[in-house]
């Protein structure tokens, strides 16, 4: 599995630890048990400052125009069960999550569209049979 560098980035245990980090978050990613404050790319600040025009699973967001296309920006349920990685979050603070209203599911730190693959392949599957049948 190929690993992007984050050893530059800062660690973090809440998001509030990377306010002064320019458009960064304090995100746990699937390549990192860590939490760290990282720009919404996942890679890490340059010189304090982010780049990144849109964000990845788990960055803190204002509105779903923000977050990578598969996601929106909402309010994780964070409850006494929830993983360590949300944990990092104030109750207040928004970040891009699956948009499972679409088809996407969160799996190992990232939005599986599974469920929109299933059913692309299941249309395309009835559509050939009835292209058969009309044909015949």
């Amino acid at each position: 599995m190929k690993t992007k560098p984050v050893a530059n980035a800062r660690s973090c245990s809440r998001q509030a630890e990377c306010a002064g980090i320019s458009s960064s978050s304090c995100v746990r990613t699937h390549y990192d048990p860590t939490t760290r404050c990282l720009c919404g790319d996942n890679s890490p600040p340059v010189n304090g400052q982010c780049e990144a025009v849109t964000k990845a699973l788990y960055h803190v967001c204002a509105n779903s125009d923000e977050c990578n296309d598969g996601l929106i920006c909402g309010t994780p349920n964070i409850t006494g069960a929830a993983p360590a990685h949300l944990r990092v979050l104030s109750p207040q603070d928004k970040i891009c999550l699956c948009d499972v209203e679409s088809g996407y599911r969160e799996k190992d730190h990232t939005c599986n569209d599974a469920v929109i693959l299933k059913t692309s392949i299941f249309a395309i599957a009835v559509m050939t049979c009835i292209r058969k049948i009309l044909i015949n």
